[in-house]
């Protein structure tokens, strides 16, 4: 059984609060919406950018995606893996997509060619940031396709049962109300660009054939100002699978190959770095474009391996 870490504890409490607060956004009868149900796109970043270059003033609105962004500088890319619910829903289902090559297309500097246009595009007072936001991406995706799509299929199946249980359907009908008031749709819409925004949604999943949070890494422009930010940060990420190789024995003397030292050859167990496995201060670290994380480990690989093998 898969170990339920901290982050992921995190991922799928702010999903939840992503969830209760779109659901709050559906209109019940009353004109008046109580709470921050906006509070996603106030703490995002590149809202707090498009907007800081659109209007060019402050306010107090978008204090929180300004906070965010000095966080992220001083802790690393915490967002993209402890909040961000698209990529917890990444997360979710990535597992379950068998994986290819990556797509070298969207390697290296294209993200940055995403992000550049949308801010200069606010500068000039056009918003095209919600385009390619990811919090935005979800939302439509919710709104337009995933929530209608619920509501219709629980209210058809809500009359199919009358068909098959008849007035003893009755018996179900306070719980088909809690769910009718307060998760199905206020009533039944068809969206213009319900189309538009499944198809840029499913495509971000289909990504996932290919790489493992393929759109976080390589095109999301919200992860890349994260990015951007993340350089400043006096932490240096290492992952758990890096951790766990500095507890590993040292090797021992006689298994070493000629050449090889405790402090930098290469362990013979376990075929990897043997300095990276004796637990001797911290890991050397360099800035990392991977996405997941403000850094990386750096390790020297030995001749003929393509990395560390677990």
């Amino acid at each position: 059984m898969k170990r339920i870490t901290s982050a992921r504890v995190s991922q799928l409490l702010f999903l939840a609060l992503f969830l209760v607060l779109f659901l709050r956004t559906e209109y019940r009868g009353s004109d008046e919406i109580n709470g921050a149900v906006n509070a996603f796109f106030r703490a995002d970043p590149l809202v707090f950018m498009s907007y800081l270059l659109a209007a060019k003033s402050f306010s107090w609105l978008v204090f929180p995606g300004l906070l965010l962004l000095v966080l992220t500088g001083l802790l690393g890319r915490f967002f993209c893996g402890w909040v961000c619910p698209l990529g917890t829903v990444l997360d979710l289902v990535t597992g379950k997509i068998a994986k290819s090559a990556p797509i070298r297309l969207i390697k290296g500097n294209l993200k940055y060619w995403l992000l550049v246009p949308l801010l200069a595009a606010a500068l000039f007072g056009v918003n095209l940031a919600g385009l390619l936001d990811p919090i935005a991406i979800l939302v439509r995706a919710l709104a337009f396709v995933v929530h209608p799509l619920l509501g219709d299929a629980v209210r058809g199946g809500w009359v199919a049962l009358y068909r098959i249980m008849g007035e003893g359907r009755d018996l179900l009908a306070p719980g088909y109300g809690v769910i009718r008031d307060n998760l199905l749709p206020f009533r039944e819409t068809f969206y213009p660009l319900a189309f538009l925004s499944a198809l840029i949604f499913i495509g971000i999943l289909l990504l996932e054939r290919y790489e493992t949070r393929n759109w976080c890494r390589n095109l999301c422009p919200l992860g890349t100002l994260l990015g951007l930010a993340a350089r400043f940060s006096p932490f240096v990420r290492v992952p758990a699978h890096l951790r766990r190789l500095r507890r590993l024995p040292p090797p021992l003397p006689h298994l070493l190959r000629p050449g090889d030292s405790p402090e930098g050859g290469v362990h013979p167990l376990h075929g990897v770095p043997a300095s990276l496995s004796l637990g001797e201060g911290p890991v050397p670290a360099r800035r990392c474009s991977c996405g997941r994380g403000a850094a990386s480990p750096r390790a020297a690989r030995p001749p003929g391996r393509s990395g560390v093998g677990l």
